[in-house]
């Protein structure tokens, strides 16, 4: 019994052992490739090492244990030198090395590597990406798209051999992926004219509207010498894709040979107006073309900075986006707007030139260019552009308003009167036109003129507070008070916020003998708009001056005049310190108000104002002999004063 078990025992040990070798046998012989560099998934998955634990001792414990995935082989990931290049482009290149080296194994972080570095010109880099990803993909389908990157590539760093063998590797994975089809198509028109036909014929049955396609077939019937059939599959290229820039330059030039001229200049035409290119509905062209797309994020980012309140940063994003394509317009015109806002004009003008040499059309750009041709005093060519501008925005008042001041700089501030009233005659219904007119007429006392214009104008624009206010100070102007108040009180409805209509209802109330009216009004300006300054200076004006004893209030008046000519802005205003003045005279304090009147003296020097240097003498002299000032108000008698005084 005994030797008769050892007997079995040894028969079962040689059987297993035999077992064991026809296994390993079977999988030396299934592996031609000594290295994985080559190894599909599905090669990794049925290696030996993945088939058999090391530690197995019989065949039942392979039985028990699934075979396990074995991972790709560490990759390298490529970096490349982007020195050289602005911070748009490396902060792209960086972003995505990091997630390729964070994760070696997620096909997409390293193909978006490899096509990172495909569009920025890096196609060694990129080559390495793409032969990982066929590495990692889990379908022929995947490991196509791949190689037609590699080809891709290989093809625009001039390796033409290359390229054809990767995508032919590409069409024998896939034989129906037509980017392969038509780039082998493309690649063997100059070697094998005939498969080059067939592939485009295929790629044509496969999808047939498909724009390279035809374009290579093109390409192919040209290079066989028939013009005819190259110019028909020229016109379905264009037909499929309008904005197929290169199709239409070659079929005007096959159109000029026949003679052609008018189709051909159409198709030029058509090419000169294109978009840029979609590269032919290729998924993978048209990404590397966005990732191309470096002056949009440029443009991005200068905004961001703008926003940001800094300029200077942003003016350098601007000039990153003009080194990578000069002729960028948006950039151009970027350029000139922050150099405008940064009072360079003369450099502004320099981008602005060029960006309406590439586009005539854009508006922005005129209005940027006129601007700063205003600021450098380049008055004529101003006044061209405004005139352009109001051309295509006649609504635009503030256009009018620029064209007058480029024609003024010129010393021919009348030709604006006239262009206004040629323009009028043109565009009797275009009220801003006759709101500026009634400005220039008021500019020359022509009162009642002006009258007609406004009241024009508000029947075509009933709701502009602006020439409401100004058709108010006319009619009181010309003594008609209670159409005054009536054009005052329509401002407050149309705009509750206009403080000068405030200013200015409290004054004619008081010209009307209604002094606690004026008074009223004020109050209400104040709860409705506590920090305008002109309602302050007008509130203290009366507190500090009014004949009515019983509305005078000194103390309050001081302390709101202080508020005005404390104010960093509003305080160089001379009417406020002659307010401040009355103030201190009103409660007795005359060294005080004498001071601050020779300071309102001084202010209305400088700005050459006679009006009011004969006025503020007057209360000087009063503050010298001790005397307060006081508004003495006769009904209807005295023209009034600009309302935003207060005075």
């Amino acid at each position: 019994m005994l030797s008769t078990t050892n007997r079995t025992a040894s028969c079962l040990t040689k059987l297993i052992l035999l077992f064991v070798a026809l296994i390993w046998l079977s999988g030396c012989n299934n592996e031609p490739n000594k290295g994985n560099e080559n190894k599909s998934e599905t090669d990794v998955k049925n290696s030996p090492s993945q088939q058999v634990d090391s530690k197995a001792a019989t065949p039942e414990s392979t039985k028990a244990k699934k075979p396990e995935k074995k991972e790709p082989e560490p990759f390298a990931v490529p970096a490349a030198d982007t020195s050289k290049h602005p911070s748009v482009i490396k902060d792209d290149i960086r972003n995505a090395y990091e997630l390729a080296l964070n994760d070696t194994a997620n096909i997409y972080a390293v193909g978006q590597l490899g096509k990172y570095y495909h569009a920025y010109g890096y196609y060694n880099e990129a080559i390495k990406c793409y032969r990982r990803c066929i590495e990692l993909a889990s379908s022929e389908t995947a490991k196509a798209q791949y190689y037609y990157c590699i080809g891709l590539a290989h093809q625009q760093s001039g390796s033409g051999s290359e390229a054809l063998q990767a995508f032919e590797k590409s069409r024998e994975l896939n034989d129906n992926y037509n980017p392969a089809l038509v780039a082998v198509a493309e690649t063997l028109i100059d070697r094998d004219l005939d498969r080059a036909v067939n592939y485009c014929t295929t790629a044509l049955e496969n999808e047939s509207r498909n724009p390279h396609a035809h374009f290579v077939m093109a390409k192919c019937y040209r290079a066989k010498g028939n013009t005819e059939l190259a110019i028909e599959s020229l016109k379905r290229a264009v037909d499929s894709d309008p904005h197929y820039d290169a199709a239409s330059l070659m079929l005007a030039g096959l159109l000029e040979k026949l003679g052609k001229s008018e189709e051909a200049k159409e198709h030029r035409n058509r090419a000169a107006e294109a978009i840029p290119p979609n590269w032919f509905s290729d998924p993978l062209r048209a990404e590397l073309q966005a990732l191309l797309r470096t002056p949009r994020k440029a443009l991005e980012k200068s905004m961001e900075e703008l926003r940001a309140k800094r300029p200077e940063a942003a003016l350098k994003m601007i000039e990153e986006a003009l080194v990578l394509e000069p002729d960028h317009v948006d950039a151009l015109v970027a350029r000139g707007f922050i150099l405008n806002g940064l009072t360079r004009f003369s450099e502004a003008v320099v981008p602005l030139e060029q960006a309406l040499k590439q586009d005539d059309s854009r508006i922005d750009t005129m209005g940027l260019l006129a601007t700063a041709y205003l600021q450098i005093e380049r008055f004529t060519d101003a006044e061209s552009l405004f005139k352009k501008i109001h051309e295509a925005r006649p609504d635009d008042i503030k256009t009018l308003e620029l064209l007058a001041a480029s024609m003024h700089g010129q010393g021919k501030p009348e030709a604006f009167v006239a262009y206004l009233e040629d323009r009028i005659l043109k565009e009797p219904d275009n009220p801003n036109l006759r709101f500026l007119y009634a400005v220039r007429l008021i500019q020359r006392n022509e009162w009642e003129a002006a009258i007609l214009q406004l009241e024009k104008g508000l029947e075509l624009q009933p709701r502009s507070d602006s020439a409401t206010f100004r058709l108010a100070l006319a009619y009181r102007y010309v003594g008609r008070i209670d159409d005054a108040i009536e054009a005052a009180y329509q401002v407050l409805r149309i705009n509750p916020d206009h403080d000068d209509s405030y200013a200015a209802l409290a004054q004619w109330h008081q010209d009307r003998g209604e002094h606690k009216k004026g008074l009223q009004i004020l109050e209400s300006g104040m709860k409705s708009l506590p920090n305008s300054h002109v309602i302050h200076n007008a509130l203290a004006w009366l507190l500090a001056t009014s004949a009515v004893d019983e509305l005078r209030d000194g103390a309050r008046a001081l302390e709101l005049s202080r508020k005005t000519c404390d104010h960093p802005t509003y305080g160089q205003n001379p009417t406020y310190h002659d307010t401040l003045a009355a103030a201190y005279a009103e409660l007795g304090q005359f060294e005080e108000a004498l001071k601050v009147q020779e300071k309102a003296i001084q202010m209305a020097e400088a700005i050459n104002n006679e009006t009011l240097l004969v006025e503020f003498n007057e209360r000087l002299d009063l503050y010298r002999e001790g005397k307060p000032y006081r508004d003495v108000r006769k009904q209807d008698s005295d023209k009034p004063a600009t309302p935003s005084t207060g005075q």
